[in-house]
């Protein structure tokens, strides 16, 4: 058996070492909620896959000095960076097979990152989500003194992932 923590550590680690080869700033919980160290199902596995990606893009698609980082709440967990504002035209559209936002014109890329995640995200009965930065955010006051223009959120189907 494994738990979220154990699964997370790994990629939280290769996460700050890729901020800090790109010279970003790196920010994460140092709090590991409850559900998060408690095991879980093998088919929860698929979070790390899901995160992996959320960073991977955050690092990929923001400036040199950009802060990256990643929080775990009671509800889930979200990734967030401060880098260019992912417009409002297409906060649904990357979600979407295929699709490539206009920020990464000149990146590697097949548009089928965030459509996977959000697809392995549902699969578990979770969801993604790219937040709205603003007041209304439930996470906005809880990140408050961190710099963030782009918000994921992997709602997660917490009572669930330990039964």
């Amino acid at each position: 058996k494994i738990t979220i923590k154990d699964l997370l550590t790994p990629i939280l680690e290769r996460g700050k070492a890729n901020s800090k080869l790109q010279n970003k700033s790196w920010n994460q919980s140092s709090v590991w909620p409850p559900w998060s160290v408690r095991e879980i199902d093998s088919k929860y596995r698929v979070i790390a896959e899901i995160i992996a990606n959320l960073l991977e893009n955050a690092c990929k698609y923001t400036e040199e000095n950009a802060q990256i980082g990643i929080h775990l709440f009671d509800s889930g967990i979200i990734v967030f960076d401060n880098g260019k504002k992912i417009a409002s035209v297409e906060v649904e559209k990357i979600f979407r097979k295929g699709y490539r936002g206009i920020s990464s014109k000149n990146k590697d890329g097949t548009g089928v990152g965030l459509f996977l995640a959000r697809t392995l995200a549902r699969k578990i009965g979770g969801d993604l989500y790219l937040l709205e930065n603003d007041q209304d955010n439930q996470f906005y006051n809880k990140i408050d003194n961190l710099k963030k223009t782009n918000i994921f959120y992997l709602k997660l189907p917490i009572e669930q992932l330990h039964k």
